[in-house]
């Protein structure tokens, strides 16, 4: 059996399901945190991020559409999918996924794949971004999922 090179990944986020987005975003203000504005996925969830100095930062998310979830799910968007697994399991608050970095998600994909620990099909979408410090731009997302 060969041995495989592991490397480290950045932490790049964490995913945290809320009930209630909107409550959520009055929490964190009250703890002194910059919260992002909201943001909606084109699946149906929606977030509002709080960004750390590091780049990394939490991810908030919140069911927007759960009409737009059930229906990305079934279409296969692992994404959603877990978020619907969470919730359903674990209640509408807590911490549902690590997020780290990689150089190439569609590398680590097959990787999963290869290992048997694939968490679903690779997600990739575009959604407008604003960044607490005003900055705007086109956000870019390419994710691959191991399964837990």
């Amino acid at each position: 059996m060969s041995q495989s090179k592991r490397t480290a990944r950045p932490l790049d986020h964490l995913v945290l399901p809320v009930a209630d987005l909107a409550r959520t975003r009055q929490r964190l203000a009250a703890l002194g945190f910059t919260i992002a504005d909201e943001a909606r996925h084109p699946f149906g969830t929606a977030n509002a991020c709080v960004f750390f100095s590091d780049d990394t930062y939490l991810e908030p998310l919140a069911v927007a559409s759960r009409e737009e979830c059930e229906a990305a799910a079934l279409e296969g968007n692992a994404f959603v999918a877990r978020d619907q697994a969470f919730r359903f399991r674990q209640g509408a608050e807590g911490l549902s996924a690590v997020v780290l970095g990689t150089p190439d998600a569609a590398e680590d994909h097959i990787r999963f794949r290869s290992r048997g620990i694939s968490g679903g099909e690779m997600l990739e979408f575009s959604r407008p971004l604003r960044l607490p410090d005003g900055r705007e731009g086109l956000g870019s997302f390419r994710l691959s999922f191991a399964a837990d």
